[in-house]
C-alpha cells in the first residue's frame, strides 16, 4: 500500500460492515492512509494525512457507512491530530483537538451516526492524565479536551460504542 519505504510501521486497519475497509499507517515520520473498495477489491494509493510529523502509533475506526477517524501526537506541538474520511464527500479533513496537550496512546471510536470519541494519556506535572473529547459530525467540530481524571498515572487506554452512540472508556491507573 505504501511507497516501498524501510521505516514504515504501526500499521492499524479498520473494516465497516459493508467489507470496505481503511488502513493507516507511520512511515518516515507522518501518517498515511489508503481506502479499501470491497465492491472493485482494489486499494487507492496511499496518501499523507498528518501536517507534521507524527509521534507514536495511530487509532482508528470505521464505520458501516465507510466513515473512518484516525489520531496521532503531533510531534513538534503534542497536541492531537485528528483526520476524519467522509464517505459522501470521498474525502479526508484533518484538524486539530481543541485543548488537547502532550498527547499519547489515544484511541477512537465511531457511532453509527458518524460521531467520534477520542480519548488520550496526557502528560503533566500531576501525572499521566485522561483526556476525552467529542466530534460532531452535524456541525463538524469537536469538542475541548476535558480531563477524566485529575491525579495520578493512567495507561492502556481502551475505548468501545454500541449502536447508539454510548460509549465506554477504561484504563490502567493508579
Amino acid at each position: 500500500l505504501s511507497a516501498g519505504s524501510l521505516f514504515t510501521e504501526y500499521a492499524v486497519v479498520a473494516v465497516g460492515a459493508t467489507g470496505n475497509g481503511v488502513a493507516v499507517w507511520y512511515r518516515l515520520g507522518v501518517a498515511e492512509a489508503a481506502r479499501y473498495d470491497a465492491a472493485g477489491d482494489t486499494w487507492t494509493p496511499a496518501e499523507t494525512l498528518s501536517s507534521s510529523a507524527i509521534n507514536g502509533p495511530p487509532a482508528l475506526a470505521a464505520d458501516a457507512e465507510g466513515n473512518a477517524i484516525a489520531a496521532w501526537q503531533l510531534s513538534s506541538s503534542g497536541v492531537l491530530e485528528v483526520a476524519r474520511f467522509a464517505a459522501d464527500a470521498n474525502a479526508w479533513t484533518t484538524s486539530v483537538v481543541p485543548g488537547s496537550t502532550a498527547v499519547s496512546a489515544p484511541a477512537v471510536v465511531l457511532d453509527p451516526a458518524g460521531n467520534a470519541i477520542a480519548i488520550w494519556r496526557s502528560y503533566s506535572a500531576a501525572g499521566s492524565l485522561t483526556q476525552a473529547a467529542r466530534y460532531v459530525r452535524n456541525t463538524s467540530t469537536w469538542t475541548p479536551a476535558t480531563f477524566l481524571t485529575t491525579t495520578g498515572w493512567t495507561f492502556g487506554h481502551q475505548l468501545a460504542a454500541d449502536a447508539t452512540g454510548n460509549a465506554i472508556a477504561v484504563w490502567v491507573g493508579s
